[in-house]
């Protein structure tokens, strides 16, 4: 039988009584406390800590909120028969600059949500949204024994710096990309892998489906972003072009330069002039990296009386009542499919390979008056 020496760590994210509670849950667990053994009293607690009756106190009740002890009235704490008390939850974070309310702000991160919530319940593995300083609140989640801590889901690429400074910093750690794909990701540290949407290959059959349309005149639009999401989506469209042998000018892939993709009033402006100009020209197709983009151009050539004359594919479906309203056709991204993914490598420990695809499926539509 052992004697509990604490060692209380002034370092150590977690409160003193949860560094109390853990350091005789430990105890238990190797069989040093065996089910009926008194625990010291609080006062007893206080001064090998060093720290007050209060927090002792608080430490038990932690104890027995959780069922690994129980009290006898005026007698004090015994160690309970924990059986299955001591199993730890499976844990996993999630990362957005905008936290929970991203759930209501954010379709696609709703979208990520429900495939994730799905895998959780299955796995029958918690998650929670991080907040404040990446650092500290993972070290916080890791320090608590009763949770086995899986890894985290990164939702949105801001502080992907920050993401490859603390995978560095934590080896073991299991940092999981979703859908966002920042460049140099294949030098990106080992434990960060990535679950993506088939980016390329979306965008190459989505021109192969308007060439077997019969169409030739091509032009391609995105937007040049930090991210390459929609560089991979005009290597696609561009590569099937090529392979079919449709000829293509520099001049026929425009990319819109932004800072922000939620400078709409720019891009609605550059591309209703872009849609002005394929309109008295022999443009019979416009392949779009966003339906956003594709949405504003079937705006603008719908007002010039051009629509049937130019088909559109846009891409992502993240919003579709777009496509739906505009009547083209698009790539959608299985969001929800990408998020069950991210959550199951982490649930069933799986991290074989670096990067996953997932295949989008297309929603196709013809243009009528």
């Amino acid at each position: 039988m052992s004697k509990i020496n604490f060692k209380i760590e002034k370092a150590n994210p977690s409160p003193v009584y949860i560094q109390i509670k853990d350091q005789i849950k430990k105890h238990i667990k190797e069989n040093k406390l065996p089910y009926g053994f008194q625990l010291p009293t609080v006062t007893a607690i206080a001064e090998n800590t060093g720290f007050g009756v209060r927090t002792a106190c608080k430490g038990l009740d932690e104890l027995v909120r959780e069922g690994v002890c129980f009290r006898r009235a005026k007698k004090g704490t015994y160690v309970g028969d924990i059986g299955k008390k001591l199993e730890k939850k499976k844990i996993c974070a999630l990362w957005h600059p905008g936290g929970e309310h991203s759930l209501e702000s954010n379709r696609m991160v709703a979208l990520f949500y429900k495939g994730i919530t799905s895998v959780c319940t299955e796995n029958k593995m918690d998650s929670v949204f991080l907040s404040g300083d990446l650092t500290d609140g993972v070290k916080l989640y890791r320090s608590i024994s009763e949770f086995e801590f899986t890894g985290i889901l990164c939702l949105n690429p801001s502080k992907y710096d920050e993401f490859l400074a603390l995978a560095a910093a934590i080896p073991d750690l299991k940092i999981i990309l979703v859908n966002h794909i920042p460049k140099n990701f294949e030098d990106a540290p080992d434990n960060i892998h990535g679950v993506f949407n088939d980016e390329f290959g979306g965008a190459y059959s989505a021109a192969e489906r308007l060439i077997d349309q019969g169409k030739r005149n091509f032009i391609i639009m995105s937007t040049e972003l930090e991210l390459e999401n929609f560089t991979l989506r005009v290597e696609g469209f561009k590569k099937a072009l090529s392979d079919r042998g449709v000829a293509l000018s520099k001049s026929s892939v425009i990319k819109i330069n932004l800072r922000h993709f939620i400078d709409k009033d720019k891009i609605k402006r550059i591309v209703r002039e872009i849609a002005e100009k394929a309109a008295g020209s022999s443009v019979d197709a416009m392949l779009c990296a966003d339906d956003i983009i594709a949405g504003f151009a079937a705006e603008r050539l719908d007002e010039l009386g051009k629509r049937d004359a130019i088909e559109l594919f846009g891409y992502d479906n993240i919003n579709p009542e777009i496509s739906a309203q505009h009547s083209f056709s698009t790539v959608a991204t299985d969001f929800q499919r990408i998020g069950e993914k991210a959550a199951k490598i982490l649930a069933q420990d799986s991290f074989a390979l670096k990067t996953i695809k997932i295949a989008p499926h297309f929603i196709m539509r013809r243009y009528n008056k």
